[in-house]
């Protein structure tokens, strides 16, 4: 074992993200400010501004047939006229997800006709401050 291998278990996150516990379920979240935004969610749920959220839906990114990559959408908010919103939370937004965030734009009628027939589908960036 070498000693990065050692100390990798110690070492701060590469953005200075924490994984911590949501409030909302006891579930694991990649960020301190991901689990409150759940909990922002759940709040709204139970005052019926919206109707359900999901989290971590995986979208497959596919252009002309083929598979890019996959995107790991954060939340995916059922509203109660039938729409639906993705939610994706940012602290730090990289190169890479911004790459992503982009060809999810472009290809968002396809992945609505796969993943959401027949609903209407927005997207939702919630940057933190």
């Amino acid at each position: 074992m070498t000693y990065l291998q050692r100390r990798a278990p110690w070492r701060r996150s590469k953005y200075g993200n924490k994984k911590t516990k949501a409030v909302a379920g006891g579930k694991a979240y990649d960020s301190k400010g991901e689990a409150k935004y759940a909990a922002h969610l759940e709040d709204r749920r139970l005052a019926g501004e919206i109707s359900a959220w999901d989290r971590q839906a995986r979208i497959d990114l596919k252009v002309n047939g083929y598979k890019i990559c996959a995107y790991i959408m954060d939340f995916v908010v059922h509203m109660p006229d039938g729409s639906i919103e993705l939610h994706e939370y940012k602290g730090y937004a990289t190169d890479v997800w911004k790459l992503k965030w982009k060809i999810l734009e472009a290809t968002l009628a396809d992945v609505t006709k796969r993943m959401w027939p027949g609903k209407e589908v927005r997207m939702v960036l919630v940057m933190h401050r």
